[in-house]
């Protein structure tokens, strides 16, 4: 399965108005393994996504990160990397929410190629 950047449907199709949508493209619960690591680190985090689009991602982490930091992902196995790119893909911090009951962390990226 690829997520490729696309256009955001108009309509969810329960008929009512949908709330505006700030993403270029939707976001698809998927839960897989991604590595992730801070440009100037040079080992990663393995981590667990949450949710994955053409744009962006979200993943769970117990590592403190700060909004606007760079970050360096990569999927592994490669073979089924829902991003098609290099090894590491380049992405900025948009968001750091705590999750509910847990000490976890949800981590929201923006690809930046």
């Amino acid at each position: 399965m690829r997520f490729e950047k696309s256009r955001h449907e108009a309509s969810n199709g329960n008929g009512r108005f949908p709330d505006p949508e700030r993403r270029a493209s939707p976001r698809r619960t998927l839960a897989m393994p991604v590595h992730v690591r801070p440009e100037r680190i040079p080992w990663f985090e393995e981590a667990m996504t949450l949710d994955i689009s053409g744009e962006g991602l979200r993943f769970m982490s117990s590592r403190e990160y700060a909004l606007s930091d760079r970050l360096l992902v990569s999927f592994a196995p490669r073979t089924s990397a829902p991003w098609q790119a290099g090894t590491e893909i380049p992405a900025r911090i948009v968001r750091v929410e705590r999750l509910p009951e847990s000490n976890a962390l949800a981590i929201t990226v923006q690809r930046l190629s």
